[in-house]
């Protein structure tokens, strides 16, 4: 800031008779070079002082009810993502889990049962129409969803070529 020499530089007040100042002194009547100075040290305290004040300013909003209220949810939300409850990371991690290996059956099913249907150069249409009245008539399978339809279909199917 103002009033720093830099190593072999010339001091701010260098070359003025500072004998001439008094307390009485007005601003106009100081050497140029003086005027300078106090000019930078000014604009130097101006700056300063917006900096305190845009750091006062952040801090009373840091501390306002709706941030506190919001930082409240935030840490909040946070706790119930790491608790292990219904919602956490952990039960959306087992589910994502169960849903992969449901659908990876399924697609192990679905490729066994277009395995079959090329073998006996059927019509894919009509196997799971036959396939599909049976599963809708018993309502033993009234339970199953797709990927246990399409497995039980793969598994009743018989096997070996045509």
């Amino acid at each position: 800031g103002p009033g720093f020499t830099p190593p072999g530089g010339q001091h701010w007040a260098a070359g003025v008779d500072l004998s001439q100042l008094h307390d009485d002194i007005k601003y106009d009547d100081l050497d140029e070079k003086l005027k300078a100075h106090l000019k930078a040290i000014a604009g130097f305290m101006k700056r300063e002082r917006k900096c305190h004040d845009d750091m006062r300013t952040l801090y009373s909003q840091l501390l306002s009810p709706d941030n506190a209220t919001g930082h409240a949810a935030l840490q909040r939300t946070i706790a119930s993502l790491s608790d292990g409850g219904s919602g956490s990371v952990t039960s959306i991690d087992h589910d994502v889990r169960t849903l992969h290996e449901r659908v990876t059956t399924m697609g192990h099913s679905i490729g066994a049962l277009s395995r079959w249907v090329n073998d006996h150069r059927t019509n894919v249409v009509d196997v799971l129409a036959a396939r599909g009245s049976d599963f809708w008539a018993h309502s033993r399978n009234a339970s199953e969803g797709p990927s246990e339809f399409f497995s039980s279909t793969a598994e009743r199917l018989p096997q070996g070529g045509g």
